[in-house]
């Protein structure tokens, strides 16, 4: 919990400082797991799973009470890449055949490719228009799945 809850609201509460003092608004964004959004991908994780539940609740707690001052704060929750714990810890083969029917595209993610565009795109102007558009206030999104290249809100 100190590192997948504190370190989130550590982060949150500092920038969205930084920003109120320069009354410039902004966005934050947290990165963090399908596993605590939806569902478990695999077994064993009922305790990681939990945390990054807490994680997007701060997120969405975060977005609702920094949005008057035109914070946004979102998460991007990703599916499995080969750097992630599980497939590192029991090998790829096992780890694919564990979670493969799981992987909408039944590939892993490209952390480069597939979620740096989604964090580049959220703390861009274009996702405050899309939130703006999307929503017909100032409040945002708070979660975004990026789930082997496809992306669900």
């Amino acid at each position: 919990m100190k590192v997948n809850v504190i370190t989130p609201w550590l982060l949150i509460k500092a920038m969205a400082k930084r920003f109120r003092d320069a009354q410039s608004g902004g966005s934050v964004v947290c990165l963090t797991q399908i596993i605590g959004a939806e569902r478990g991908l695999y077994p064993g994780a009922a305790a990681y799973g939990t945390s990054l539940g807490a994680v997007h609740q701060l997120v969405r707690l975060s977005a609702m009470e920094l949005s008057k001052h035109k914070i946004r704060v979102n998460a991007v929750c990703h599916g499995l890449h080969l750097g992630d714990k599980f497939p590192v810890s029991v090998g790829e083969e096992k780890a694919e055949k564990a979670t493969g029917e799981e992987m909408p595209l039944r590939r892993w993610l490209d952390p480069d490719k597939d979620l740096a565009s989604t964090v580049l795109y959220l703390v861009g102007d274009e996702g405050s228009s899309f939130f703006l558009l999307l929503k017909n206030t100032c409040c945002n999104i708070t979660a975004f799945v990026v789930w082997g290249i496809s992306i669900a809100a």
